[in-house]
Order: C-alpha cells, then sequence, then structure tokens
C-alpha cells in the first residue's frame, strides 16, 4: 500500500479546487465509448477551477489477473514471446491510450495526479507494467509527474497550503471487487471500507455503479482547559463510486459483449467529481472566522 501527498497551494479564500474521477475506461474493447471518455476529457479540461484527476484502474481492456497467470504458465520457457508481445503493447499505448490521456496532462493545474493498477494491465517486464509505462510515458511528454499509485488501492493527501498553516484531507482510492448489482451492495462496501481505513473521502471504481453519498462523524471539541465550553463537532466524510465507459448492451445480433451474454446489470457510463471548497468560516459557525474545507460531490 502507498500514499502520496500532493501540496495545493493558494493565497486568498475562497478557493475551490477539483478532484475529478476517470475509471474503467476498458480502451481496447469493443464495447468501450471513445465518444463518452472524449466528453468527459472535454469537460475536465474546460473547468476553470484548478483541478487534478485520479484514476483508480482498468484505463486499457487487457490482460487480467487469470490471463497473466495463463501467460507466465504458457511461456515459462519462451521468454522471448512475452517481450515480443510487450514491443507490440507499448506501441498500442503509444498509438491509442497515451493520446487521449495526454490533454489532462497539459490542459489542468495539476494533470493526472495518480493512477491505480486495477485488474486489467500487462506486465510488459521483470520491472515493469503497463500501468506504470503510461505514467512514465505522460510525465515525460508533459513535464508534469503522473504517480504510479501501486495496485488496487492507496491513499493520497490533499495538502491546501496556505503561507505557513495547512488544511489536510486524506482520501483512500480503491480499484473495487466484487459485482454490484445493485446501488446498496456499491455503498455497503464504500462504508465496510471506511470502517477499516480512516479518510475524508473514498473514491471506488470497478462495479460500474455511479453514485454519490455523504455521511457525518461526530466527536467532541477538543478541550484546552477545564471550563472552556463543550461542543460538538462533526467530519464530513464523502463517497463517490464511479462509473465506466463500457456500453454493455449494443443493438445486434452478432458480437454481444460478456456483459449481455451474462445478462448482467446495464453498465453507468460517466464518472464524478469531488470539490474542495477553502473558506472563511462564518460568525455563527466559529467566532473565529477560521478556515474550513466543504467537500461537495457532482455526478
Amino acid at each position: 500500500m502507498w500514499i502520496e501527498v500532493f501540496d495545493i497551494p493558494y493565497k486568498i479564500t475562497p478557493y475551490e479546487f477539483h478532484l475529478h474521477g476517470l475509471c474503467d475506461l476498458q480502451i481496447g474493447s469493443e464495447s468501450t465509448s471513445i465518444a463518452t471518455i472524449k466528453t468527459r476529457i472535454h469537460e475536465i479540461i474546460s473547468d476553470p477551477v484548478d483541478s487534478g484527476i485520479i484514476i483508480p484502474g482498468d484505463i486499457e481492456d487487457e490482460d487480467r489477473p487469470s490471463t497473466r497467470a495463463i501467460r507466465r504458465s504458457a511461456f515459462s520457457d519462451r521468454s522471448e514471446v512475452p517481450s515480443r508481445d510487450a514491443v507490440k503493447h507499448r506501441q498500442w499505448l503509444d498509438r491509442e491510450v497515451i493520446p487521449l490521456l495526454l490533454p489532462l496532462q497539459k490542459k489542468t493545474r495539476y494533470g493526472i495526479m495518480g493512477i491505480l493498477a486495477g485488474h486489467h494491465w500487462t506486465q510488459l517486464s521483470a520491472i515493469q507494467n503497463s500501468v506504470q509505462y503510461m505514467c512514465q510515458e505522460l510525465t515525460r511528454l508533459s513535464g508534469k509527474k503522473v504517480n504510479y499509485l501501486g495496485e488496487m488501492i492507496s491513499y493520497i493527501e490533499l495538502r491546501f497550503v496556505c503561507g505557513a498553516k495547512s488544511h489536510k484531507k486524506l482520501g483512500l482510492v480503491m480499484h473495487g471487487e466484487g459485482g454490484g448489482q445493485t446501488k446498496g451492495s456499491t455503498i455497503a462496501k464504500l462504508e465496510r471500507a471506511a470502517q477499516g481505513f480512516d479518510g475524508d473521502f473514498f473514491i471506488r471504481g470497478h462495479d460500474c455503479q455511479l453514485l454519490a453519498t455523504k455521511t457525518d462523524k461526530l466527536y467532541p471539541k477538543e478541550m484546552r482547559v477545564d471550563d472552556s465550553p463543550r461542543e460538538m463537532m462533526s467530519r464530513t466524510i464523502s463517497y463517490l463510486n464511479l462509473g465506466a465507459a463500457t456500453r454493455g448492451y449494443e443493438m445486434g445480433l452478432d458480437n454481444s459483449s460478456y456483459v449481455e451474454r451474462g445478462i448482467m446489470r446495464p453498465t453507468t457510463l460517466g464518472w464524478g467529481t469531488i470539490k474542495f471548497k477553502l473558506r472563511r468560516s462564518y460568525e455563527w459557525e466559529d467566532q473565529n472566522h477560521n478556515i474550513r474545507c466543504v467537500q461537495r460531490i457532482e455526478i
């Protein structure tokens, strides 16, 4: 598991930062809607507010855990075969995937802040997988670092910095697991993650259920002196589950997708954004007018 820390400087309040989610693009699949991906990218780069992008996995529709194991077994004594395949796969990424994502790097303030390796990726060499290669090339082409966040789960910490003061927000980014056939099961998985991992926001993908919700945790205000007034405080937790770019069902009699063959729930196209707004507290909230960070979710 990993944690990546991002410093986000600002000078005055109110200040707003948008963290856009993008996941399960499944580029290479016949069911993928490239038009939906391009529309989302256009929306993100048109956002006038400072923003960054987080991708919790499955940019490409390539090897999954079972096929990676089969490939290792099938060519255990023929290392030249996966080496040749790796060259072809890099060329495909250079041609079809990286140019599609590059505008996110060049036309937003913080670019693609991090990418997780979910279920679908290819092992290109003993020390590099296809997600690491995409991070490497997007960094090289843009001059702006794209962080590889490891496999399946990672923490990110946003530090909003103004002078000597900072306001921190901790997030857990997960690729996700299991088939979410109902929205209730997806929310349950997000809440179950919050029981075992601390965080101010949780971002998840995989099951193509586009939904967002919030919950609050209560705690007493820290007592600085014995006779200070007692006060109940609250901490808002944001949950964002991302959709996908795979249509699942298409009109026609041939070449049905695995979603259609399995009569699965239609996938939800689209993604979401967590918006962080730093502002001075109103007098009725805090007589000292301290800075607070308000989270909103848009899907």
